[in-house]
């Protein structure tokens, strides 16, 4: 699965790297494949996050808060990193 979070960002336009993200996410929810509950719930944060990052842009606000990691929504990953005192 391919991880949004690496994809550059630039400030000129950030409108369209958001839109970039907004439809891998939607196309990877959609495209009929079964994903992971890791996968569904890193792609439905990616588009909650487009649209929060949408609207501090539309106010002119143009720090925006970090993209969601995979690693975040990885419930087996955080499970083993509890078991073994935060290694990973």
């Amino acid at each position: 699965m391919k991880s949004l979070e690496n994809r550059p960002y630039s400030h000129p336009r950030p409108s369209c790297n958001l839109s970039e993200m907004e439809r891998a996410a939607t196309n990877a929810l959609q495209a009929g494949e079964t994903l992971t509950s890791t996968e569904t719930a890193y792609h439905t944060a990616m588009q909650a996050y487009v649209a929060e990052c949408r609207g501090f842009i539309n106010q002119g606000d143009y720090h925006l808060p970090p993209v969601p990691q995979l690693k975040d929504f990885d419930v087996e990953l955080a499970a083993y990193k509890e078991d073994n005192g935060g290694a990973a």
